[in-house]
């Protein structure tokens, strides 16, 4: 039965191999992520010309730190996929470039600021979304945060940004315990399936 068990598992491990090497996303992402998120919030209501500032900057910075966690993450995770932070790079970097067009060209002309930025933070969620699809379903959490944020702000125009940010900073911090679970289970199924060979 173990001969079994262990060709399971085998089969199992040159599945994802077949289909794609795609490690779990860094758990300090998330939290990187939800600390840009609840101080832009916060910023957003306590000093909107500040978060102006703040955003653009502090989600370029976060950003770069997170392709560099990624890929620092993805070489130490043992990742066999040669290039293999080119889909969330591209998946993120375009993001970014989506969000600082709209914030640069359109927000200027905007003449409902909190619908303008519902949008993005509606574009955010489906970002979250697709991530959850392709990257890992722990990001699903933070979509359904982002578009429930989304819809909060359109339902109660007067609800504090601060609310939002945070409650999208609990989802991240959330993720982010959840990946990091994740691993150490994928860790402790390794390790059983390396004590069954010996």
């Amino acid at each position: 039965m173990t001969d079994l068990a262990t060709a399971a598992r085998d089969l199992a491990f040159l599945r994802r191999r077949v289909e794609g090497d795609r490690p779990r996303p860094p758990a300090a992402i998330f939290y990187l992520w939800a600390s840009v998120v609840a101080t832009g919030g916060i910023l957003t209501d306590v000093l909107p010309s500040a978060a102006a500032i703040f955003w653009p900057i502090g989600s370029l910075v976060a950003g770069l730190l997170s392709f560099w966690l990624g890929c620092t993450w993805s070489r130490a995770s043992g990742s066999i996929q040669a290039g293999g932070w080119v889909r969330p790079a591209l998946h993120w970097g375009g993001l970014m470039g989506v969000l600082a067009l709209m914030g640069f060209v359109e927000g200027p002309r905007t003449t409902d600021p909190q619908a303008f930025v519902g949008g993005m933070l509606l574009i955010v969620g489906l970002a979250y979304f697709y991530a959850g699809v392709h990257v890992h379903r722990v990001f699903f959490w933070v979509a359904g945060l982002e578009v429930l944020g989304y819809i909060v702000m359109i339902l109660w125009p007067s609800t504090p940004w601060s609310v939002v940010g945070l409650s999208i900073a609990a989802g991240l911090v959330g993720s982010g315990i959840a990946v990091t679970r994740s691993v150490g289970d994928e860790t402790r199924a390794a390790n059983a399936h390396l004590r069954l060979e010996t």
